[in-house]
């Protein structure tokens, strides 16, 4: 076929074969192909046979962490391993090391599980699955080990109809684990896969003994769900979720995320609301209505009290239990999240010292951490005091690596970035940032990665980098905040994107993707940009484009110009 596609072809001059490899790559193999693979496999003898067809379901590559758990008695396991060392004699397989096993090609692979039938398939990888479950000794390391293969089989026998309804409670706990393993080294879409399976086999909220298990599916599949950009899917789980849920108690994972959806999609007004009635609930009553000279008060006297702790007391201290209490700082400093880019300084002061102050009389935890960076940057904002303002921020991170804190270190790592930049050279936090932002991708904290991004395209332009590649870094941000659905990052880096290109002489083009992100093509300038955020009162956006015009008019020597923004942004 290739000789006759002319992409093989014997050239007389070199006495060889020449071939286009690109062309080759992109050549489809001949359903004649896998015909003649499955004919040489069919003539093999039938335990051959057999064992390639378990060696197919199992994936690219297996070795005895797995097939000792399928092949317990010395005998068995020998005539397996005999079978797959025929198979290599065949050229079908290829061993590395004492006891590892590949196809030499994948179209081997996909001929040995062709050849049998939708039913065989179901069951083979049913009889997998249920072996590893029976062999591996439950909650144990050696079973942690294996997890995504017994549940990768067990929910490849369903697609196929071969399952036991009777052990559907266990296969829905089983991918329940997994889900949560994934979710640990962050393969978000993975876990997605697993909380759907789980959910398909629970058939429906169940109470009585399987609430608590029900709880957990739906809370966390509502969550992957968040993290996949799948909002929809996220808003089906949540409606069942609160819909069955006992108690107040066991929705607020729910709420959380429902929370973090919102913020992340410009509705900060409803998740304001919706975070002030959860508090009461919790009994912690919040005005949003702050005097800054109240702000400016609440400060000073948790200052006082901080006085009378050391970096080692917050570390080494008392840890809060009270998971009511824990609740209640997790939604003051989500209420951070909303007074910060809206401006509203008063608000934030206040909520973050009261995080600090909860957190001296019940125990630090690791949103204390958080609590106390936005309570140091109340110190910036009211006392301009720097010292005080880092040595707080940095006993922060230093709090959360004490408490283990993984999924923590990012959020808090971003803050001590920014608040850097009132002691360190603007540049010197830059590759930091661009390392944080892969991290904050890392743990699918997508509540932080907006402001990380923010400051990294703001970095770009302040830094002295060179123009084009920040242009290119900030595009590409601004691309990954869109497809995140990150709508509230995206105003703030535009307005850095139409700097640059405005400081490299540049044209921002309406027809460019880029532009259409708000969906808005009216805006063609950052002036346009500017009454569009001022229109629709977006504080925080606005006094973004603010400093953008204040400093693309200093370094235009057009210093009255610079001082009228300066003038707007201090406002």
């Amino acid at each position: 076929s290739l000789v006759k596609d002319s992409i093989l072809n014997y050239s007389l001059s070199d006495k060889r074969w020449v071939w286009d490899i690109e062309a080759v790559k992109s050549t489809s193999i001949d359903k004649t192909v896998l015909e003649l693979l499955a004919r040489k496999l069919s003539q093999l003898p039938g335990n051959i046979v057999d064992g390639l067809k378990v060696l197919s379901c199992l994936g690219p590559k297996v070795d005895d962490t797995l097939t000792k758990y399928l092949y317990t008695s010395p005998e068995s396991r020998n005539e397996f391993i005999a079978c797959l060392d025929l198979a290599v004699g065949e050229n079908i397989l290829e061993k590395s090391g004492d006891s590892a096993y590949n196809f030499v090609h994948d179209m081997l692979k996909q001929s040995a599980y062709a050849v049998m039938s939708e039913e065989e398939k179901g069951e083979k990888h049913f009889w997998i699955g249920m072996h590893l479950i029976a062999n591996a000794s439950a909650d144990t390391d050696e079973f942690n080990a294996i997890i995504f293969s017994i549940v990768d089989q067990i929910n490849a026998a369903n697609t196929y109809g071969v399952t036991e309804e009777a052990l559907h409670m266990n296969f829905a706990e089983l991918n329940l684990k997994a889900g949560k393993t994934s979710i640990d080294v962050s393969d978000f879409q993975s876990a997605l896969s697993y909380m759907k399976a789980g959910v398909s086999l629970l058939n429906g909220w169940q109470d009585g003994e399987y609430y608590d298990m029900s709880l957990q599916l739906y809370e966390t599949a509502a969550l992957v769900s968040y993290l996949n950009t799948d909002i929809g899917l996220m808003q089906q789980y949540l409606e069942i979720l609160f819909e069955n849920a006992k108690c107040f108690e066991d929705k607020l994972h729910g709420y959380l995320v429902m929370i973090q959806s919102m913020l992340s999609s410009e509705n900060q007004g409803e998740a304001m609301r919706h975070i002030i009635s959860i508090l009461e609930e919790l009994g912690e009553s919040f005005s949003i209505d702050v005097n800054p000279k109240d702000a400016y008060a609440e400060v000073v006297s948790t200052k006082s009290l901080l006085c009378g702790l050391s970096v080692e007391d917050v570390i080494n201290g008392k840890r809060m239990a009270d998971k009511r209490m824990r609740w209640t700082l997790k939604f003051l400093t989500l209420l951070c999240h909303i007074f910060y880019p809206a401006s509203k300084s008063a608000e934030l002061c206040m909520a973050a010292c009261r995080v600090v102050k909860l957190s001296i009389e019940h125990g630090f935890c690791s949103d204390s951490a958080e609590g106390l960076q936005l309570y140091s940057w109340g110190v910036w904002n009211f006392q301009q005091d720097v010292e005080e303002c880092l040595k707080w921020n940095h006993t922060a991170l230093s709090l959360v690596k004490s408490l283990g804190a993984k999924q923590m270190i990012p959020r808090v790592t971003t803050n001590v970035n920014i608040l850097a930049y009132w002691k360190e050279p603007l540049q010197a936090k830059i590759e930091s940032l661009k390392e944080n932002h892969h991290e904050l991708l890392m743990v699918g904290d997508l509540e932080i990665l907006p402001l990380n991004a923010i400051h990294c395209c703001r970095q770009s332009l302040l830094c002295g980098r060179n123009l084009q590649t920040a242009q290119k870094e900030c595009a590409a941000l601004l691309h990954e905040m869109h497809q995140l659905r990150q709508m509230n990052a995206l105003i703030g880096m535009i307005s850095n994107h139409m700097s640059i290109l405005k400081l490299i002489g540049s044209n921002y083009d309406s027809e460019e993707p880029l532009f259409r992100l708000l969906g808005n093509s009216e805006i063609n300038s950052l002036d346009e940009l500017l009454q569009f955020c001022k229109s629709n009162r977006l504080v925080g956006p606005t006094q973004q484009c603010y400093f953008d015009r204040l400093m693309l008019a200093f370094w235009s020597k057009n210093y009255e110009e610079a001082a009228h923004y300066a003038e707007k942004y201090s406002e």
